[in-house]
């Protein structure tokens, strides 16, 4: 209780080099607090992650939204954060980190896409605006938005039907993917019921400096 949820998401169109961002903080029990878009340009989706990122804590400061859980469906963002340098971004890997101390390092946790569903919509309404330096912050609910919100907070199931194999399962559940409950998985397909993906904080969860620290503290 008391968290709050910060979902983020980055669009890009490479053809271009252009794209959007886009996130949404809730309350715990999937309340809208504040949500926001914005244009932008660079390289790659990684990039727009890392800016999507960066711009969702800076508000999270401006507005004291604390005890944050964060949120993507980035698998390569919330590792490149918590443990790697990537030289073509580090000064925007430097400022996420800052903005991460700032707030007392939130854990960043994987979700599915279709657990991302509203900042998905921001990051693609953020690529359709005009101005790059017009920042659109949404402290009501976009009325295009209600559905989906409705649905995160009431729990409605989605279905993925897609082949995953073991490697890619043991990944996940090492960025915090909720539904993935363990490291030793030994499946080769699944087929995840989707609960609640983001609708409401989560009330267990281990980052990677977590659990990198509690296998130090084991050995």
């Amino acid at each position: 209780m008391h968290q709050v949820k910060l979902n983020i998401d980055g669009a890009f169109i490479g053809r271009f080099k252009q794209g959007g961002i886009g996130g949404i903080f809730r309350k715990s029990i999937g309340e809208w607090i504040l949500g926001f878009s914005k244009k932008s340009y660079g390289p790659s989706p990684l990039y727009m992650e890392l800016v999507a990122l960066c711009y969702g804590l800076k508000l999270a400061k401006d507005y004291n939204l604390t005890n944050l859980q964060i949120e993507t469906d980035s698998t390569s963002m919330p590792s490149i954060i918590e443990t790697n340098n990537y030289p073509p971004y580090n000064t925007l890997i430097s400022t996420c980190r800052y903005w991460l101390k700032m707030l007392g390092n939130p854990s960043i946790l994987h979700n599915f896409h279709e657990g991302n569903k509203v900042a998905h919509e921001l990051a693609q309404h953020g690529v359709n605006q005009t101005n790059v330096y017009y920042n659109q912050l949404y402290p009501d609910v976009l009325d295009y938005l209600r559905d989906v919100i409705k649905a995160d907070k009431e729990g409605i199931s989605t279905t993925r039907s897609n082949t995953t194999n073991v490697v890619v399962l043991n990944s996940l559940a090492m960025l915090g993917n909720a539904l993935m409950p363990s490291f030793g998985c030994n499946n080769i397909t699944t087929s995840t019921p989707m609960s609640a993906p983001n609708g409401r904080t989560r009330p267990c969860i281990m980052s990677l400096r977590s659990y990198f620290n509690s296998k130090e503290g084991s050995l």
